[in-house]
């Protein structure tokens, strides 16, 4: 697991992948509800990282994006502004995962 950030509309985004699995499927974005982030808090069966593991099986490429406003990425908690710039934040990932790994289908799961 890696993170890293990605610049979008001025300001970092945080973005956690899965850099372990070589051979995949295709690609699967996490995104976290508008109360939430990835950051670990306690080990319990829905953690990003017990997830990913389980996705890894299935030979699915896992990255997660926290938004505007949430875990490590820019602005205040919890305050992400107008709610088109998250939607925005999400296309930037797609467009820089798009790039990297062309031809690979992209699938986006939220939770909220």
């Amino acid at each position: 697991m890696k993170e890293y950030y990605i610049l979008s509309n001025k300001k970092k985004i945080n973005i956690i992948e899965d850099d372990t699995i070589i051979d995949f499927k295709c690609i699967l974005i996490n995104i976290h509800g508008l109360g939430s982030h990835f950051q670990p808090v306690y080990d319990c069966p829905n953690e990003l990282n017990r997830r990913i593991e389980n996705f890894k099986l299935a030979k699915i490429k896992t990255f997660a994006i926290e938004l505007t406003g949430h875990g490590k990425s820019d602005m205040i908690k919890g305050y992400f502004g107008d709610f088109d710039n998250l939607i925005i934040d999400v296309k930037n990932l797609i467009d820089v995962i798009s790039y990297k790994h062309k031809k690979k289908p992209i699938y986006l799961i939220g939770e909220s």
